[in-house]
């Protein structure tokens, strides 16, 4: 084997280790998120309950809605670097833990939106997006 020949093959090995680490990180951070969406059903109707009684909020009244902000691995808030990560919402929206969730809150009638959101500082260092998920569950107020 030549020396080209095998530093083609090595080449292609690093490319099937790599791809498979990122699709292993993929699916742990969809597994993590669907974990998320089925923590939120539990806590869905004492947390609206809290916010129609006024509890909850660094205001101190009613606010109408909440934000549940998804979290990663090592920060409070879900960042995604679409090239990195290759989650997209519609990856989100079809897990079966989201879908759950949407389904108690059309049954509890109040609305849910599933809400992607720059990340402006990220954004300045990387050449990829990274973007934020909400969870804004409103229509109580």
């Amino acid at each position: 084997m030549s020396f080209l020949d095998k530093m083609k093959q090595i080449a292609s090995e690093t490319k099937t280790k790599q791809q498979t680490a990122e699709d292993e990180r993929r699916e742990r951070r969809l597994i993590l998120i669907n974990a998320q969406c089925e923590r939120i059903i539990e806590s869905l109707e004492s947390d609206i309950e809290k916010d129609a009684h006024g509890e909850g909020s660094w205001k101190g009244h009613v606010m109408g809605f909440i934000h549940y902000w998804l979290e990663n691995e090592n920060h409070p808030h879900l960042k995604l670097e679409k090239h990195w990560d290759r989650i997209s919402p519609s990856d989100i929206e079809a897990l079966p833990g989201f879908t759950k969730l949407k389904a108690r809150c059309d049954a509890l009638g109040i609305t849910m939106d599933l809400k992607e959101v720059d990340d402006e500082d990220e954004s300045l260092r990387r050449e990829t997006t990274v973007v934020s998920f909400i969870i804004d569950v409103g229509g109580w107020k």
